[in-house]
């Protein structure tokens, strides 16, 4: 069988790169990589062969249809940061057509068995001609429907990372599956919380802390004028993560200089930061999980997530980790309550879990079922 793998990523640190770095390491079959260009300002080839892992056969650059508008919230940007977004999706489809051939040569001349892409907004590559397989870890916002709907149905599989994802494309009828996102956090096992707390001159504080890109639809700046109204001087928010530049100058402009509240950046090292941490918080205005949430419960931190009990059905594992979340509804003070509650409670007890190996047992049956 061979193989070839689409990413979008920007990074390899964290989400749908974090992702694919686990399904990459412990494919049983070979594959061939495309990124984009955007990946090498970052990233240097040696690095992501690492990523890759051994069975990647060879790795190409080209520019990509990153289509992000069909993804994300913009209700609270302003004029012109969407404006800016709409430039940006316009400039990625042009250069995008200039690699289109190549693209679509290097696939005629492979015969691939399957193309994986590993995100929704990889769209435009999908054609009946050649058998894809596509990783849904987004939530559609019904934007351009009548095409992202056309692409999407020719298409041979769709892999929905949680119930909320295949709800917002349920009428794109396409064999589809739901499958958590792959979590590993043994190698925590091996590392001392004091040692990591004084490094990040931690001790003695109740953590909270935020994960991942830093985009309007997070909520990172309502979780922020939250934790400023209400949280203990004992008590540290640290926001984890690189994004939307002019949304995190709001943020920082947000935070006024509190020195409780650090603004961590990108990290390789993000899983030391997983274990001083004693709550993980989403700020969405709905019900949101995503890849941290599952990272963090998995590493035995507690969880702060928007969200009502009934909600919690739509999570995996939930008997392992029931008690450990904790649910407030953005609409009220109860984010407030929360930070004046638990800025006092350390979370002790930690074991650390991994559902990598099942993950993979499913991902091969879905693979060779194509």
């Amino acid at each position: 069988m061979k193989i070839l793998v689409i990413t979008h990523s920007g990074n390899l640190i964290y989400g749908a790169a974090k992702s694919l770095g686990y399904i990459l390491k412990n494919l049983d079959v070979e594959f061939d990589l495309i990124h984009d260009h955007y990946l090498l300002k970052t990233t240097s080839m040696e690095e992501i062969n690492k990523y890759a892992g051994v069975k990647m056969r060879d790795s190409f650059v080209f520019h990509l249809p990153y289509i992000g508008k069909i993804v994300l919230n913009e209700e609270k940007l302003s004029l012109f940061t969407r404006v800016r977004r709409r430039l940006s999706d316009i400039k990625n489809l042009l250069s995008y057509t200039l690699d289109k051939r190549k693209i679509y040569k290097l696939i005629e001349s492979n015969n691939y068995d399957i193309i994986y892409l590993n995100s929704l907004v990889l769209f435009p590559l999908i054609t009946n001609k050649y058998k894809f397989v596509v990783h849904v870890r987004e939530l559609y916002n019904g934007i351009s429907k009548k095409n992202v709907y056309s692409r999407l149905r020719r298409a041979k599989k769709l892999i929905f990372i949680d119930e909320s994802t295949r709800e917002a494309l349920k009428d794109v009828k396409v064999p589809s599956v739901v499958l958590n996102n792959p979590v590993d956090m043994y190698q925590l096992r091996f590392m001392n919380r004091k040692e990591l707390e004084i490094a990040y001159n931690l001790q003695n504080k109740v953590i909270f802390s935020i994960f991942g890109n830093i985009i309007v639809a997070k909520g990172i700046h309502y979780v922020i004028g939250e934790f400023i109204k209400s949280a203990s001087h004992n008590s540290v928010l640290l926001i984890v993560g690189d994004g939307d530049i002019d949304y995190l100058k709001q943020c920082k402009t947000l935070a006024k200089n509190d020195s409780r509240i650090r603004f961590m950046s990108q990290r390789n090292n993000i899983d030391e930061l997983y274990f001083v941490s004693d709550y993980v918080i989403r700020g969405d205005q709905l019900f949101a999980i995503g890849r941290t949430i599952y990272e963090a419960l998995y590493a035995d931190c507690e969880v702060i997530i928007p969200g009502e009990e009934s909600d919690l059905s739509k999570m995996f594992d939930l008997d392992m980790y029931k008690n450990s979340i904790h649910l407030y509804s953005p609409r009220s003070n109860e984010l407030q309550d929360k930070f004046n509650r638990l800025s006092h409670i350390r979370v002790e007890k930690r074991e650390f879990h991994s559902n990598t190996q099942e993950y993979m047992r499913i991902f091969r049956e879905i693979v060779n079922e194509i």
